[in-house]
Formats: C-alpha cells, structure tokens, sequence
C-alpha cells in the first residue's frame, strides 16, 4: 500500500514537467464608451514576475486582483493536476473607437509566457445600447431580463464643474449614480479620496432623490450621492479617485408558465451590481509668480477689506476696540493674521478672531473679522496705520492689493496715570517696571527664625527622597502601559465602549437635526466598531456570520444576539429608506445604547 501512495505522489509531483503552459488574455467586445469591464488574465501554471499589458487607451479603475485553484483528479488510473491564477482589472474607455490591449509577460520555471494582445471596440453609448436591446429582445429570457452585468444600465460617475483651476480656486466635486434599472439601494459606498485637496462637504438633502437626466443621449434617473468643495493645495494634476459603490436593484424572474408573458405570477428578486466610476484628473495651474507681492500669503478669490475703531479720542489705559473686515468669496481659511505695525506706546492684544462664512456650490462666502484690543499707556497723538491686503483674482488672472482705512487717535492723561515719568519708554520697557518693590502682604504669615537650617531636616530628607521614589513610580507605570499597548486587541477591548458612546453621541446630534440617513450611518458605525473592537475582528472579516459566531464562543445568549442582527439590518435598510419618523429614531437610539451595556456585561474576555 506504501508503494501505491508513493507512486500517486510522484506522479503527482512531475505532472507539471510534461503540461503545456498557457498564458491566455480574455474581456468583453464591443463595449460601450465609459462602461466598465474586466480583463482577465489567466495562467494555467504558478508563476511569478507578473508584468501588466499596455493599456494607455483605457482608464484603470482597479486590478491586478490575483486568484489562484488547484485540483488534482484520478481517473481510470491516470493522474491529471490542474493549477490557475487569474489576474483581473477593470477597464473602462472614455472615447469610441478600436483600441489595442497590449500583452502581458510572466515567467514559470524560469521562461518567460506572453499573453495574447486583445482589441476591443468601443461603440458610442447610444450605438451599444441599440446592439444591446437587439441582442436581449431575441434572447431566452426565462430567469431574468436584466440578470449579468449592468452595462450601461448603471453608471457611477465623479462630474466636476471645471477641470482647470488655478491653485486655491474652488472646484465642485459631485458623485452621482444613474440607472436604468429598478434601484432600491446601496451597500459599501467608497467614496473618493481628495488628497492634495483642502475640502468641505457640501450640505445634502436628508433623503436620496431621482431625478431624470440626459448622459451621452441616454435617459437615465440620476442621484446626487455627495458634493464637496476642493480647494487645490499643490499645482499639477490631481487625480480624484473612483466612487465605488454596491447597488441593489429589484428585477423580476419569469418562469415557463404560459401566463408569464402577461406579467402573472412573476416573482421578483434584489440584485446586487458593483459599479465603479472613472478617475477624474484636475489640472491645476500654479499661480504666477509675475507681480507677486512680498507679503502674498495665498489668499485666491475676491475680497475687499475695511476697519473700524470704536472712538478715536480715550484716555491712557482705556480700552479701544479695532477691527479689520474681511469680506468676500475664496478660501478664508487662509487668511489667518495680519502684520500691523501699531506705534510702540500702544499695547496690543492677540486679535479675537470670528467669522461667519457660508460655504455652498459656489464657494465660500462671508466675512472674517479680527478684532483687537488697544490699550494706550501714554498721552499724545497716534496714527492707526492703514492695513494692506493681497490676493490672487482667477478671473482677472492676476493680484490685486487693497487697503483699509487709517484713523488718527488722540489719548489724553488718565487718573493715576504715570505717563509723564514714562513718556519715553516704549511698551516692552513696561513689562521690568514694578519688579524691584516688594509688595506688602495682608494675607496671614508664618514666621521663623532667622537661623533655621533647611540642610539636613525633615524636609530636606523628604524633598531628597521624593524625586527617587516619583521616578521609579513612573517606570513601573511606563512599563505596564508599555505591555498594555503591546497587546493591540486588549487596547482595542478596553477602548470599545468609550468609542462607542462617542459614535452614539454623534448619532444624537443627526437625531436632533432629524437626519435619518447619517443616524443610522452612525449607530451601525457604533454596533460594528463594539462588537470589531470587542472581539477582535478585523474590518474585512467583520460579517453577521462572525459576528454571530463569535458572540456564541462567548457564551452571549441568543437574545441579545438576536437583537444585535435586527438593529443591523434596521440600519442597512433605513439608511436609503425614505425620512423615517423622529418616534423610530428615537426607539432606535434606546436600542443600541441598551444593547451596548448589556452585551458589556455579557462579553467575558
């Protein structure tokens, strides 16, 4: 029997020197301009040193992703071993045409495979769509019209209102969904990132709504999914990138019953379709560098500026209130101080900085003012200078410099003031004045000898000792929170209730606002951070089965489980639900806050 295993095994183990490698490349054509679809490359050997085709016609949304299978079959006596690794993309092409898809290389067993180069023909929207319906009306539609891909049903799409800018200027950045189909809703939305810029979210309707709309002649109904405002940081090109997001759509499955075809007895099933938009590039222009002033600290937009003093006649040491008015549109957040030069007899203050700026689809509009206190320490006439301000204007394509008002102030001499010793100190000597008298005190004094010794007493002692004794205390107390922090699950463990409640917290402040798609966006961030936390679950592994399946390993009662996976669903659902009630939230909150205590008491680590 030994020998037969032995045998098995050889044969096993040198099946692969006598089968032929191949290396093949596959994807769909025609395809439909903006669609997206895959290109799958597969091996039928392990191989190593992948190296991707040509695609410079095509925008690559994702990929490689890598699989690999294996399988081995005895059949008759004969031994037969199959090995495949697959490595996927999805592609899309912005314009028509024929367009070439270069070959991949990869090497096994130390030679190199070329995959087949591939054509793909790119038809207009409106072309495919008509080949498309062609093609479905005369096929067998038994299980379901739209089932397989999407195509051009559904469209993920990042649309900007300009795609030229110069450095700081406002861009709208809105990602949307439009479909053909019967939408219901949406899992794992993943939304762009916005590195290189400073960006605001744009207030949004609570609740989702479709409205008709026209892209490449196709009529789609269309939804805003999330608007923001990008200020770019940095000159060149920035790349937003793709929107992706898991649709649910509801179709209906026919059957082979006669009345079918006149929509009886049709049932109906949700479908989930990952679509995944293209990147947008932005090109941004650096701002010139001819006619810069000196003192420019990047302000972009139009603005105007003025201040205003509160009196322009008080006493020595009265307070004066002096406020510089900035007002306008572009990136406020910019504008952060001043450099005014006040004459050296007035003391300033840090200015007390508010603004009241709304930011909306065309940009940042408002005022920010900054108000200083004045206080004058001697008498006589003083000048307020005028405040000088720059910025860059995208629209006269060049800087502009403005200024504020000048004001002439006159201080008289106060009571009790002692400006006629000081007149010609300026503000900095003031602060050395007073230090060489010793005030009188009036609170009570304990009195000692003048021949008390501190060397060698109690104290003395006491004090020496102290220090010795707080350092090592405070290596002890280092080296346990050093341990503690080792052990990442026990931090995470200790740090999920306080998480928690801090989520839940948030959740309250959307329940107030009656905003119920952020609520329950936030509970479910709150449920599912507790129970990853808690458990020690990773983000990618945290599904209903583990979590149910971890939870029994703790001996936590199925009612509590239970609980758990209905106030899940309640929030997957509810969060692309129309405006729910302000009674349900309400119940809702009460559940999770409920739930959270309870399962801390259950959970045992």
């Amino acid at each position: 029997m030994k020998k037969i295993y032995l045998l098995i095994f050889v044969l096993i183990s040198t099946i692969n020197i006598f089968a032929q490698v191949e290396f093949t490349a596959t994807c769909k054509s025609p395809v439909a301009q903006g669609e997206q679809f895959r290109l799958v490359l597969t091996l039928n050997a392990k191989g190593s040193g992948f190296q991707a085709p040509s695609m410079s016609d095509f925008n690559v949304l994702s990929g490689p992703s890598t699989s690999s299978s294996s399988s081995i079959s005895i059949v008759n006596g004969n031994v037969s071993q199959s090995v495949s690794t697959t490595y996927t993309y999805i592609i899309s092409a912005a314009k028509e045409g024929d367009f070439k898809i270069g070959s991949a290389s990869i090497e096994v067993e130390g030679k190199r495979y070329i995959s087949n180069p591939i054509t793909v023909k790119v038809l207009k929207s409106s072309a495919y769509q008509q080949q498309y319906n062609s093609q479905s009306s005369g096929s067998n539609r038994k299980n379901n019209e739209a089932t397989g891909k999407a195509g051009t049903n559904l469209v993920a799409m990042t649309s900007i209102n300009r795609s030229t800018v110069y450095q700081g200027e406002p861009i709208v950045a809105t990602s949307k969904i439009y479909s053909r189909l019967n939408l219901v809703g949406f899992n794992n939305v993943k939304f762009p990132t916005y590195d290189g810029f400073w960006s605001e979210e744009l207030k949004m309707p609570s609740e989702i709504t479709l409205r008709n709309e026209q892209l490449n002649g196709i009529s789609y109904k269309s939804a805003d999914l999330k608007k923001m405002l990008l200020f770019p940081q940095k000159s060149g090109t920035i790349k937003i990138t793709p929107i992706e997001i898991e649709c649910v759509v509801r179709e209906v499955v026919r059957d082979d019953d006669p009345f079918s075809a006149f929509g009886f007895f049709n049932s109906q099933r949700n479908v989930k379709y990952n679509v995944v938009s293209n990147a947008v590039n932005i090109n941004v222009l650096p701002l010139p560098e001819r006619n810069k002033p000196i003192d420019f600290t990047g302000a972009v937009g139009q603005f105007k500026i003025k201040s205003t003093i509160d009196k322009t006649k008080a006493k020595t040491n009265d307070g004066i209130s002096f406020k510089l008015i900035v007002s306008g549109s572009g990136n406020f957040k910019l504008i952060n101080k001043f450099d005014i030069q006040f004459p050296a007899d007035i003391e300033v203050y840090d200015p007390k900085v508010s603004e009241n700026v709304s930011t909306t689809e065309k940009g940042m509009n408002g005022t920010k003012v900054f108000e200083y206190l004045l206080i004058p320490r001697s008498a006589g006439k003083f000048t307020i200078p005028s405040v000088t301000f720059n910025y860059f204007d995208p629209q006269k394509k060049d800087y502009v410099n403005i200024a504020s008002e000048e004001f002439e102030i006159e201080i008289e001499k106060g009571k009790g003031d002692a400006s006629g010793y000081i007149s010609s100190i300026n503000k900095e000597d003031l602060k050395y004045l007073g230090k060489d008298i010793r005030y009188i005190k009036t609170a009570n004094i304990t009195l000692k000898p003048i021949n008390t010794q501190f060397l060698f007493s109690t104290q003395f002692y006491i004090l020496s000792i102290l220090p010795l004794f707080l350092f090592l205390l405070f290596i002890i107390l280092l080296n346990k929170k050093i341990k503690e922090n080792r052990d990442i699950a026990l931090v995470k463990n200790k740090r999920a209730t306080k998480i928690a409640k801090k989520r839940l917290k948030t959740a309250n402040k959307f329940l107030q606002e009656n905003n119920s798609a952020e609520f329950y966006n936030e509970v479910s961030k709150a449920l599912e951070g507790y129970i990853g936390d808690k458990l020690n679950i990773s983000i990618s592994e945290l599904n209903k089965d583990n979590i149910i399946a971890s939870l029994s390993k703790r001996n936590v009662q199925d009612e509590y489980i239970n609980k758990l996976i209905e106030l899940l669903n309640e929030c997957e659902f509810a969060r692309f639900a129309p405006q729910t009630s302000s009674e349900t939230l309400h119940n809702t909150f009460d559940k999770a806050s409920e739930l959270i205590m309870n399962l801390e008491q259950k959970i045992k680590r």
